[in-house]
């Protein structure tokens, strides 16, 4: 899955450069010459942070876990404690033996004693 944050900056600087590609086409009606156009400028970074988000979506791995996830296990939680279920998960998250369907029901156990 990718990590929704890097697929949001991915869409909005896609967002961005077909803006400064209107802005750059209305400066050049304008006469304004390119090597004083701050939108090439800001093209230009545009798309060098394109490709270095590009590079981290191919390059991660991101698995996540929802409330509706939390639910399929408790069907009864509030929206609150299934939040407190993620955030407990997060904070005692170890790396080596990860988070699982079983760590979920364990700490929606703890949280309810």
């Amino acid at each position: 899955m990718i990590h929704p944050t890097l697929t949001q900056a991915h869409d909005t600087i896609i967002d961005l450069i077909a803006v400064l590609k209107i802005e750059i086409a209305a400066d050049r009606d304008a006469g304004i010459p390119d090597d004083e156009n701050s939108h090439i400028i800001l093209l230009k970074n545009a798309n060098r942070t394109l490709k270095n988000i590009c590079h981290d979506i191919d390059n991660t791995l991101s698995i996540v876990w929802r409330v509706d996830d939390v639910r399929k296990i408790n069907p009864r939680l509030s929206l609150k404690k299934c939040r407190q279920v993620l955030e407990r998960v997060e904070r005692d998250w170890d790396a080596s033996n990860g988070v699982t369907w079983d760590t979920l029901e364990a700490t929606i156990e703890d949280l309810n004693r």
